[in-house]
């Protein structure tokens, strides 16, 4: 996992769920409450996909749960209209540049 991904994604979602669920740290989220998370990986980055360490958050992969490549994504997405969207990334990375 990137630095930036585990830093300012990951440990906030963490942090906030449980507060979300209705019990806020120092509190212990019970047995059987959870949240579930679905996160936009496709087949191409299926290496990407990572259960949660948390008993409280169930990750799934809807992409890869379907069999979609990033071009069935494109494709898609180009079928509703949004034929420019540009891959995903944080606009404000401390660890990208600006090209």
């Amino acid at each position: 996992m990137q630095r930036s991904t585990g830093e300012y994604r990951v440990k906030p979602i963490k942090r906030k769920i449980p507060e979300l669920l209705g019990h806020p740290y120092p509190q212990r989220v019970p047995k059987g409450v959870f949240v579930e998370q679905r996160v936009g990986i496709s087949t191409d980055e299926f290496h990407r996909a990572k259960d949660s360490d948390v008993k409280y958050m169930r990750i799934r992969h809807p992409l890869i749960e379907i069999g979609w490549l990033r071009t069935d994504c494109v494709r898609c997405l180009t079928g509703l209209g949004l034929a420019d969207t540009p891959k995903s990334s944080c606009l404000g990375c401390p660890f990208h540049g600006n090209a």
